[in-house]
């Protein structure tokens, strides 16, 4: 073993300090309970030819969530083709570089090591002297705020989640996930069963149904460290894996296809039902719309009509000083010349026409998530901000916006009717720069607001809420038809 710490272990400390190394000994190599022990024993094994710990030697990559044997170089071929040079022997806890060819010495690394392995022979875990979690901020609810009702003075679902690592992309919405009335009835009243000991460490909705419980728990107030779901969603979807700043809008999607999927009603056999007759998981209930798209033809008015489900809309910010969000719902809904290089296939007509295209909404969700497009590819290949301010409203009314609307035998009473009207509930801001950004969020919880920033959570206004650098916007139906 190498004498000193190389310099590929000083980068990665520069980058992510020690939590990724933190997660791997207390919950992995340490874990110190019997339900971590199991779940530890259900992780172990290289995720190429499935081999257990035990029968190989197995490392995990410090960089991602990939486990691999050694001695079969299935960690290697990970390493190559990922350019991931540091792992951790799940035995003994040592660093190995690959780009050294050897295994490292480092004295933080060796103070998390002796930590975790102390605390294990001793049946309990120290607060680790190199890394600590910061303290949540309830100063403003009085210091001894009682957690068992939900009203204005009550702490009772707010929590703050630790940061793992530039992680603030996931915690932004797991915060406006829990506080989405709808779904968190459904997690609170249990309606999904239990999985047993050897489905749950690999069940997203046996997490978030823990997640929900301990949001909305008087028992702790700490600061949450969501390790698990990070680790399931690594491994359902690669793009995401690793400790660089990811995308909140993508993990978004991620996570409610995965609830979606594990939802989805399934019939003998294992297959999906797909046959409609099965109810709707509770993912479509409250996100899925419907999106209406006319292309029109502009020699003899044929109308071509598709109608596509939707769980969130993305809208482009225009280049003006300043937008709302009205006109960024205009934009969207705006009927569009395809002009001469996108002629269609007139069936009327029998041949290539030009057209228009227009897209309104048939079917609105319960919970309607805007997504404002900051982050745009540039002539070059780059990628850049959009920073264009974009004012957004307490109360939405997505009436204008329905394919109702451009229905002209409808009176206008029925385009403005109360199954149109949002309310706001949940805000995730992105600051900065594409390199060197952050993500926080703010949270309605009955009438009052809260700012998220990972562990700290502070009191906010209104105005605060209103005026800030909006990335996901979150709208709750007023009144709700399932």
């Amino acid at each position: 073993m190498g004498s000193a710490s190389c310099e590929h272990v000083a980068a990665f400390k520069s980058l992510y300090r020690l939590q990724p190394l933190h997660i791997l000994h207390r919950k992995l190599i340490c874990p110190h309970s019997e339900f971590f022990s199991r779940e530890a024993i259900s992780l172990l094994k290289c995720m190429l030819c499935r081999s257990r710990r035990g029968k190989h030697r197995l490392h995990a990559c410090l960089h991602c969530v990939f486990i691999g044997c050694f001695e079969k170089k299935h960690l290697h071929r990970h390493q190559k083709a990922t350019g991931h040079n540091l792992s951790i022997d799940l035995t003994f806890g040592n660093t190995h570089c690959a780009s050294c060819r050897d295994y490292v010495y480092d004295d933080d690394f060796e103070k998390v090591r002796l930590a975790c392995r102390n605390g294990h022979r001793n049946g309990i875990h120290q607060n680790l002297p190199v890394w600590e979690p910061e303290k949540i901020d309830l100063n403003f609810l009085g210091q001894h705020a009682k957690r068992l009702t939900v009203d204005g003075r009550s702490t009772l679902g707010l929590r703050g989640l630790v940061n793992q690592g530039n992680t603030c992309f996931m915690n932004v919405v797991i915060q406006a996930l829990t506080h989405s009335p709808v779904l968190r009835d459904y997690f609170l009243m249990e309606k999904h069963p239990r999985c047993s000991p050897s489905e749950i460490s690999s069940c997203i909705v046996c997490e978030f149904s823990q997640i929900f419980q301990e949001f909305f728990s008087n028992e702790n107030s700490n600061p949450m460290t969501p390790y698990r779901l990070l680790l399931l969603v690594w491994r359902n979807s690669e793009y995401l894996a690793g400790y660089e700043q990811q995308d909140a809008h993508e993990f978004l999607i991620a996570v409610l296809d995965m609830i979606h999927e594990r939802l989805q009603p399934r019939i003998e056999g294992g297959s999906i039902d797909l046959t409609g007759h099965a109810e709707r998981s509770i993912i479509d209930q409250v996100f899925t719309g419907y999106m209406q798209s006319n292309v029109v033809c502009n020699q003899c008015g044929n109308i071509s009509q598709t109608i596509d489900p939707l769980r969130d809309i993305s809208l482009d910010i225009p280049q003006v000083p300043s937008a709302s969000l009205m006109d960024c719902l205009s934009k969207f809904t705006k009927k569009e010349q395809l002009g001469n290089a996108s002629k269609i296939n007139c069936k009327k007509c029998g041949k290539r026409q030009e057209s228009s295209k227009q897209l309104t909404i048939s079917r609105l969700p319960v919970v309607a998530c805007l997504h404002l497009k900051r982050f745009e590819q540039t002539a070059t290949g780059s990628r850049s901000k959009v920073a264009t301010p974009v004012s957004f409203p307490k109360t939405l009314d997505m009436g204008p916006f329905m394919s109702s609307a451009r229905n002209t035998s409808l009176s206008p009473e029925f385009c403005d009717s109360a199954h149109y009207k949002y309310e706001l509930f949940a805000v995730v801001n992105h600051m900065g720069n594409l390199q060197s950004g952050h993500y926080t969020s703010f949270i309605r919880q009955t009438s009052s607001w809260f700012r998220c920033d990972d562990s700290l959570i502070t009191k906010a206004s209104i105005e605060q809420v209103l005026n800030s650098e909006a990335y996901l916007l979150f709208y709750h139906k007023k009144s709700i038809r399932f």
